[in-house]
């Protein structure tokens, strides 16, 4: 059983290690998530924000978001009683959970707004 283990594993890493090079040829396209595979330059936005948006994005607002979290999910805690008598539990979880999840871990950095709708 533990060289059946030890096979499965040495077998996983080779095939990722293998598969590795096959997104290398891979062309990207506009809104390419250049995080994801590295893009040719073309794939990134004209209009990225200039670095100093990003540093007070990531010093100031991403805190700021993790706070409204933390105070939405308490409201939300308080809230849900009332949402389930007048069926609005939907509007609890986009308001108080979904928005404040969003603007922290889904907005990109320097960006002030966050546009689901927008493919980034």
């Amino acid at each position: 059983m533990k060289r059946f283990v030890h096979l499965l594993a040495v077998f996983a890493l080779l095939a990722g290690i293998l598969g590795t090079p096959a997104y290398g040829a891979q062309d990207c396209s506009r809104g390419c998530i250049p995080s994801t595979y590295p893009c040719p330059s073309d794939c990134y936005e004209e209009d990225s924000p200039p670095g100093e948006f990003i540093i007070a994005d990531v010093l100031i607002l991403r805190p700021l978001g993790l706070i409204s979290m933390a105070v939405g999910f308490t409201g939300a805690v308080l809230a849900m009683p009332w949402g389930c008598s007048s069926c609005t539990t939907h509007r609890v979880q986009k308001e108080l959970l979904e928005e404040p999840w969003n603007y922290t871990f889904a907005r990109p950095l320097g960006e002030e707004e966050f546009d689901p709708g927008r493919r980034y």
